[in-house]
C-alpha cells in the first residue's frame, strides 16, 4: 500500500488527465459491484445470512483491490517518471504546434501541422512517382520509335523484293494469258 503522501497536483496535461482517466475507467469497469439481488442469484443454496455476509466481504475486497490499484498506478507511475515524460512531450507538442484544438503558440505561425506535413509528404511522393512514370512513359516511346523504323525498314525490303520479281511477274502475266488462250481454241481436227 501507498505510504508516500499524495504528489503535488500539478498543471497536468491532456495525456496526463488522458491516461488516469482510462486507467478509472478500467477499474471501474473491471471491479463494479453487483446489485445485491444479482449477488444473491448466485448463491440460492446458501442461508440468507451467509450470502449477506460473503456480499459484505466481496463489497470489501473489491474497494481494498480498487485501493490498492490506485495506489500501485501511482507508484509505478512515479518510478517510470511517466508524470514528467508525459508532461515533456505535452511541452514539445505545445511547442511544435501539435496540440489538437490549441491555438499555436506565438511565434509559432510557420511551423506546419501534422495534416500538412502529411500532405507534403504525399505530394512529394506523388511527384516522385509521376517522375517515374515519365521515365518509364520515354522509355516506351523510343522503343516505339525503334520498332516503327525497324517496321519501316522491313516494309522498304519487301516492297524492294517485290520489285525485283516485277519483270518476272509480267513475263508470268503473258505465259497465263497464253495457256487461257489455248486452252479456250477450237481443238485441230487431224485427219
Amino acid at each position: 500500500m501507498n505510504t508516500k503522501p499524495e504528489r503535488a497536483p500539478e498543471k497536468e496535461g491532456r495525456r496526463l488527465r488522458a491516461l488516469r482517466a482510462c486507467f478509472h475507467r478500467a477499474l471501474r469497469l473491471a471491479l463494479d459491484c453487483p446489485k445485491w439481488e444479482d449477488f444473491a442469484a448466485n448463491f440460492t443454496e446458501l442461508p440468507e445470512q451467509y450470502t449477506v455476509a460473503l456480499y459484505d466481504l466481496y463489497q470489501q475486497v473489491l474497494h481494498l483491490t480498487r485501493a490498492n490499484s490506485e495506489a500501485e498506478f501511482e507508484d509505478i507511475c512515479e518510478e517510470a517518471q511517466l508524470w514528467t515524460k508525459l508532461q515533456d512531450l505535452e511541452q514539445l507538442c505545445q511547442e511544435q504546434g501539435l496540440n489538437e484544438g490549441e491555438v499555436l503558440a506565438e511565434g509559432m505561425q510557420g511551423r506546419i501541422t501534422p495534416a500538412e506535413a502529411a500532405q507534403i509528404h504525399r505530394m512529394q511522393a506523388k511527384q516522385q512517382e509521376k517522375a517515374g512514370l515519365e521515365a518509364i512513359l520515354e522509355q516506351m516511346q523510343q522503343e516505339q520509335a525503334e520498332v516503327e523504323a525497324s517496321l519501316q525498314h522491313k516494309q522498304l525490303q519487301v516492297v524492294a523484293a517485290a520489285e525485283q520479281f516485277q519483270p518476272v511477274m509480267a513475263n508470268l502475266e503473258k505465259v497465263h494469258h497464253a495457256s487461257k488462250l489455248w486452252a479456250a481454241r477450237d481443238p485441230l481436227q487431224v485427219g
